[in-house]
């Protein structure tokens, strides 16, 4: 499975109606697979900023845009066959929500660019 870890700061709260926030962050994710001999490792590191609109008491609803860097390597175990790519990503784009069951523990779903378009955790506040 993709382990991806993520954080964001809010720059700017209460906006339009105390509905609206600005915020600032990034995106760590790591996939590691082997299957027979056959090797994949893929870790990708972004910046992220998001805009959040409250609809629904405890429910943070969000989307943005991330701009980041990739590494890929491949490799063949028995054999001479190995490769690696290492470049930025484009830019990507997510739309999520997290639903905060008390004030510091919540559930998170997120669609978007990153190593899986779909990911569902956990969301902490500090």
């Amino acid at each position: 499975p993709f382990i991806p870890v993520s954080f964001e700061y809010i720059l700017k709260d209460d906006l339009l109606d105390h509905k609206f926030a600005l915020g600032i962050g990034g995106l760590g994710e790591y996939y590691g697979t082997k299957y027979s001999d056959w090797k994949t490792t893929i870790l990708l590191i972004a910046a992220r900023g998001y805009a959040h609109y409250s609809v629904i008491k405890k429910l943070d609803t969000y989307a943005g845009l991330s701009l980041g860097y990739y590494n890929v390597k491949v490799s063949i175990s028995n054999s001479d066959i190995s490769g690696s790519a290492t470049g930025t990503m484009p830019l990507g784009y997510f739309i999520g929500c997290r639903y905060y069951f008390s004030k510091k523990f919540g559930g998170m779903a997120e669609l978007g660019h990153g190593i899986s378009w779909l990911t569902f955790g956990v969301a902490i506040k500090m």
